[in-house]
């Protein structure tokens, strides 16, 4: 089990050392609207896959595979869901000069529900958790207790590695926070949501 669970720390790490859709949100939010955001984004992203996680440790997952409808439903509220939050900031991204500087930024509340809502609409990420972990559990060792150590642990890995991109773009928000720049901001974010809302639309079911 030791060998195994280094092995584990190992293989995430590299996995989310390559920047994916959810650090794009987290660094352009955390570019936009600072730290306190872009730390409540990761939240809401770490929430979302904790509750994939113990889906996948109740057999959904399996459910996905056997059942294609569920899968479809999933996949396509989740991609409509990203394309919506495309189209609300390329509209901020593209309105009026003063409509996009001088709104009041949106709660913290706001930015965590979106970063939850974000991991939990691919139900790919599920299918991904259900083949990942079982490489890392021994057969000959209860099961239960190492997923829930394993899950533990994926979610500290996640929460403190996003956090980091959070911090370090945040930290740069000054240099950021000029007109046209927040503009470029928000259209990268909505381009963003746009593009993995469509290519999760153009998925098939495994």
């Amino acid at each position: 089990m030791p060998g195994l669970f280094w092995a584990f720390i190992a293989a995430t790490v590299a996995l989310m050392a390559i920047p994916g859709p959810n650090v794009a949100l987290i660094t352009t939010q955390s570019a936009l609207y600072g730290r306190r955001a872009g730390l409540a984004v990761v939240g809401g992203v770490t929430l979302g896959q904790a509750v994939q996680i113990m889906l996948v440790g109740l057999g959904f997952a399996a459910l996905l595979q056997v059942w294609s409808g569920v899968f479809h439903a999933l996949r396509l509220a989740g991609a409509a869901y990203l394309v919506f939050m495309g189209i609300m900031a390329l509209l901020a991204a593209f309105g009026r000069e003063a409509k996009v500087n001088l709104a009041p930024p949106p709660g913290l509340g706001h930015f965590f529900r979106t970063g939850m809502g974000v991991a939990l609409a691919n139900p790919k990420t599920m299918l991904f958790h259900a083949a990942f972990f079982p490489q890392f559990i021994d057969p000959q060792r209860p099961v239960l207790p190492q997923y829930i150590v394993l899950g533990t642990v994926f979610l500290i890995l996640a929460f403190t590695l996003d956090g980091l991109w959070a911090l370090g773009v945040g930290a740069l928000r000054g240099v950021l926070r000029h007109p046209r720049i927040q503009k470029l901001l928000h259209g990268l974010s909505g381009g963003i949501y746009i593009v993995a809302g469509g290519l999760l639309a153009l998925r098939r079911a495994p």
